[in-house]
């Protein structure tokens, strides 16, 4: 090597060990300057090989034989596996015995070496690379699955708590139930026992009249009813109930609440699978193969079974492509590893013979009947849909148990595609049952949809009696079922339990009991979600306001007189016979439920040479004609079918969601009037806010698109962003105690606290941020703004203001919006708690012991009320103030002064106290609750 380029040293000549080498023997194996290249070649040797340096190597160096130290060995002895000379070969020792030659080996052995080198570094390696990534992301997740874990736990501790006040309430509600039941009998009782009495005195006082009378009639008439007055009325005990408090072992209560699984490792065996380059059959045949089975699969694609068993798959230039070797004893396959079979018999195929040429000649023979199959007969089907990805693993065994039908199933869920391949009528009966578990998929994946908002706002579960009185949750299809049937004001509803045991649930009692034993009773709550409140009575029944019933009227067309078979000559298909016609019949409920359009277009399927027969009466479809013609007509009867079925599902969760959550928007030009959205409009905007979407946009009937913005409740049509309408969205749920402000980011019911930064693009953010800085003389610049959204503070600001309103005159300015300043260690606290007028003092009480808050941001933003982080970032809350009446305060004030008036029982305070009554630009307030911190802004 060349010392300018290497830092190891040149080549030096093996003879003269000082020049450098330009030459190189490559027989010898020694390097050699020119000086030396005569002395080397004098030697008494003849098979000397001088060569330039870098063209050394090119002929072997085989190793020298141990037994004739000058002869080299050329040959390996397979026998005595060892390496041999020319002399070696001719000795006794290695007579008889096998050899190969270490040329041939060495070239073997060469390619062998390469393509392991090549291997390793394309397939091999990059695997184990993919193994370290993945290692080192579950090492890098680990702590936040953890943190997943530590909050499931913590759900479930709030969920038992829940639960708990739930049974207790619940046994409350019993115990009223039982107290009026005990009142009932007991006046029920007394009730008869003083009917009794007045008959008695009734009695006595006829008897002393006739006493006193001289009537002979009526004392002749007399009859005692002394006897029937004798027997007493039985006593009655009605015995109070008794609570008896169960014990609980720690370790039952432990088991209650649940468990974590120990860790479990297991090792997957992975197997490594060489890439193999596609091979030429002429690679691998130098003679005709005969074959015994040939399917054509398409234009492109041939699939052969030859003598040992082999399916080899080709091209159209003869390429081979794969080759699947079946396991012993197994059926054969084919390129797709699935079985053949077929409806029709194939010929014998042991005479054909496979030609490799440039192309693959049509087959020119004639049908004879249904004897042999033809490229013709074989159909493939593929469909294409997204609701494929979602399939579920039966979902997906259920369509791939169609091979056992002789048709090739290939499921492919990441690109959401299945084919189908395989004999006409069989890839038809085939598709029917795609189609079905496609259909199911929708239904499930819908049903799941509508059950997410219904699952946030309403729960139904039923009391365990035999698991101590425990509240059990209904799964979400059936709490699903429940709601609808509650809303529609069914009587009762049954469904199927896990192990397939039927229930009925009362809904007239909120009973539920197993459908064979109608003693085994339990009871069964709705409550909502956003209060934790049960929409039931002392009695258990539930509130529910009228609702007007669909008219379920059907009508029923005929088309036709009759269905008759055609009968004639299809020239391009062949003779039709009558085996070649197919009748295909769809029973479906929703066939009754088809609008006028979507069943035209099932008629229209007449023009495909199809005979349509519609039945909406009965929820029947018929189709007749011939095989592929009926195929095709039932690809579509299915599409129509399954957007009928999504269209009813989307309506009835429409109408379930518009019994929980109405959506209305302001009418400016209409009295400023609320006007509610269409149904299918008010499911899109619920979902779009459960999905926590900024925006979303819809269609009015005249198909003028409008623009709903989620972040600050306003609509205004695409074409007209400044004509702006608000929109309000309010829960008709009965008792929902808090309704969240249109500005606010979704919350779910039980989620009392979220912190939510606002995009510096949104006009909320520009707003705040123009407020702070016209309020302030030094040029700050704003950080970040971030929205204070607390359920319980606001609830409880609300509630004070409602009372200051009532309380003070209709002029005075109850709230205003001031400025507080404060440091980064309290911030979560105040998020959470609100103002604390316990911290008070920090930065000066001269007007009392109070909550300060200044009119002016640029005095609350001073480093002595804002002081900097570690950042050098300040922090202050633009915050909404229940001021009221104020007056001037004082230091060492508690409270606010009394109003001049409140005396006796008129006794009121000021709500506030101010630095100058005048011109305030100091509020004090002494009420926690009359703060609420709307935002929080940091700024430098």
């Amino acid at each position: 090597m060349d010392p300018k380029y290497s830092a190891q040293d040149v080549a030096r000549c093996d003879l003269c060990k000082i020049a450098i080498a330009q030459s190189y023997c490559d027989f010898c194996h020694v390097n050699l300057c020119r000086s030396c290249i005569g002395e080397h070649i004098s030697e008494e040797y003849d098979k000397h090989k001088i060569v330039p340096i870098l063209q050394r190597k090119s002929t072997l160096n085989y190793p020298k034989c141990e037994i004739h130290q000058n002869e080299v060995c050329q040959y390996q002895c397979k026998d005595c596996n060892i390496f041999v000379c020319t002399h070696c070969l001719a000795s006794k020792q290695h007579k008889e015995h096998e050899f190969l030659k270490l040329e041939e080996s060495f070239s073997a052995k060469k390619k062998h070496i390469l393509k392991d080198t090549e291997e390793l570094t394309e397939q091999i390696l990059p695997i184990y690379e993919e193994i370290v990534i993945d290692l080192e992301n579950q090492i890098s997740n680990l702590d936040g699955e953890y943190k997943k874990l530590t909050s499931e736990m913590s759900k479930q501790r709030e969920e038992i708590h829940r639960e708990v006040d739930n049974a207790f309430d619940q046994m409350e509600l019993e115990i009223v139930e039982i107290n009026v039941k005990h009142h009932s009998i007991l006046q029920k009782h007394l009730e008869e026992i003083k009917q009794l009495q007045s008959l008695m005195q009734q009695t006595l006082k006829a008897l002393n009249e006739i006493e006193e009378s001289n009537e002979v009639t009526s004392i002749i008439h007399y009859s005692s009813k002394n006897e029937q007055f004798s027997k007493l009325p039985p006593k009655v005990h009605v015995s109070m109930p008794k609570f008896i408090p169960k014990q609980r072992e720690k370790e039952q209560l432990c088991s209650l609440i649940g468990k974590l699984t120990p860790l479990s490792t297991t090792l997957e065996e992975r197997v490594f699978t060489a890439k193999k380059p596609n091979t030429s059959a002429r690679e691998q045949l130098d003679v005709s193969e005969v074959l015994r089975v040939v399917t054509c699969l398409n234009e492109e694609e041939i699939s052969t079974i030859g003598e040992n068993a082999d399916i080899e798959y080709f091209n159209t230039q003869g390429a081979r492509q794969k080759i699947i070797k079946p396991k012993s004893g197994k059926e054969h396959v084919d390129v797709w590893g699935k079985a053949h079979r077929s409806s029709r018999p194939i010929r014998d195929m042991s005479s054909v013979t496979l030609s490799y040429g440039k192309s693959i000649q049509p087959i020119n023979k004639t049908n004879q009947g249904k004897g042999d199959c033809l490229e013709s007969d074989f159909k493939t089907k593929i469909f294409k849909e997204s609701i494929i990805k979602s399939l579920t693993s039966s979902q997906e065994m259920e369509i791939i148990r169609l091979r056992q039908n002789g048709v090739d199933v290939s499921v492919e869920k990441r690109v959401g595609q299945i084919r189908l391949h395989g004999l006409l009528e069989d890839v038809m009966i085939a598709s029917g049952k795609v189609y079905k578990v496609i259909r199911d998929a929708e239904k499930n994946l819908q049903e799941k949809q509508a059950a997410e908002p219904l699952a946030s706002m309403v729960e139904w579960c039923f009391l365990e009696t035999t698991n101590s009185n425990d509240l059990t949750k209904y799964p979400p299809n059936i709490s699903m079922q429940l709601e609808k049937a509650f809303v529609n004001q069914e009587t009762r509803v049954s469904f199927l339990d896990a192990q397939g045991k039927k229930y009925i649930v009362d809904l007239t009692t909120f009973e539920e009991y197993p459908e064979d034993d109608t003693r085994d009773i339990v009871k069964v709550i709705r409550r909502s979600k956003l209060d934790g409140k049960e929409h039931v009575d002392v009695w258990g029944k539930a509130h529910r306001s009228s609702r007007p019933i669909r008219d379920m009227s059907s009508v029923t067309l005929s088309y036709g007189k009759s269905i008759q078979p055609i009968n004639k000559t299809n020239q391009g298909k062949g003779d039709c016979l009558e085996s070649d016609f197919k009748t295909k019949i769809f029973k479906e409920s929703i066939i009754k439920s088809l609008t006028p359009s979507q069943e035209m277009e099932i008629i229209r399927l007449r023009e495909n040479g199809v005979d349509v027969l519609v039945e909406k009466r009965v929820g029947q479809i018929q189709l007749h004609g011939l095989l592929e013609d009926v195929m095709n007509a039932s690809d579509q009867v299915y599409k129509v079918i399954r957007h009928a079925e999504k269209n009813r599902q989307e309506e009835q969760a429409a109408e379930l969601t518009v019994s929980m959550v109405e959506w209305c928007f302001l009418d400016n030009t209409c009295s400023n009037d609320l006007i509610k959205y269409p149904p299918d409009i008010n499911l899109q905007l619920e979902k779009a806010l459960r999905f926590q979407e900024s925006r979303t946009s819809f269609l009015d009937a005249q198909g003028k698109r409008y623009i709903v913005d989620l972040t600050t409740y306003e609509e205004y049509p695409e074409d007209d962003i400044s004509d702006i309408v608000k929109v309000i969205r309010r829960s008709k749920l009965n008792g929902s105690g808090f309704e969240q402000p249109p500005t606010w980011t979704y919350m779910e019911p039980n989620e009392n606290i979220s912190v939510v930064p606002l995009l510096q693009s949104s006009q909320e953010f520009k707003a705040v941020q123009d407020d702070f800085l016209q309020n302030t003389e030094a040029s700050f610049k704003v950080v970040k703004i971030e929205r204070i959204q607390n359920r319980k503070l606001l609830q409880r600001y609300d509630a004070k203001l409602q009372l200051l309103k009532k309380q003070n005159p209709s002029e005075c300015t109850n709230e205003r919006k001031l400025w507080l300043g404060t440091c980064n260690e309290v911030v979560p606290n105040i998020n959470t708690y609100g103002f604390n007028r316990s911290y008070c003092g920090k930065n000066g009480i001269i007007f009392g012991n109070g909550v300060y808050f200044a009119i002016n941001a640029g005095f609350s933003a001073r480093d002595t009320y804002s002081p900097r982080d570690f950042n050098g970032q300040k922090r202050i809350y633009q915050c909404r103030v229940l001021t009221g009446e104020f007056c001037r305060g004082l230091r060492g004030m508690m409270v606010p002064p009394i109003k001049p008036q409140g005396t006796g029982a008129n006794y009121i305070l000021y709500d506030s106290v101010v630095d100058n009554v005048s011109n305030p630009g100091i509020f004090v307030i002494f009420n926690d609750a009359q703060a609420y911190p709307e935002y929080l802004i940091t700024f430098q």
